[in-house]
């Protein structure tokens, strides 16, 4: 099932690929932490934000350094959930 969503990511549609990172993080899935992190980079910002989101659901130590190169993101909102998925990260 998880390597079904993951591969789900390359989906043309973008409210597909959104979807599938929010089921990504709803299920904690640690395998796809590499696979979740180049959205963070995507041109559109409500796909960073979901990766974000993503990750700081798994709260994998090893996404850490991809979120906080995006600290600085230009959009508020992913700003916000970076900040959050580095807090989510720390607690564990």
């Amino acid at each position: 099932m998880t390597t079904s969503l993951t591969g789900a990511l390359n989906d043309r549609y973008w409210q597909v690929r959104q979807k599938v990172l929010q089921s990504l993080g709803k299920l904690r899935f640690r395998g796809a932490v590499g696979a979740i992190i180049p959205f963070l980079d995507d041109e559109l910002p409500s796909l960073r934000k979901e990766a974000a989101a993503a990750l700081g659901e798994i709260a994998d130590p090893a996404a850490r350094d991809a979120l906080v190169a995006r600290a600085r993101d230009d959009d508020p909102d992913v700003r916000k959930t970076v900040s959050w998925a580095l807090q989510q990260i720390a607690a564990r």
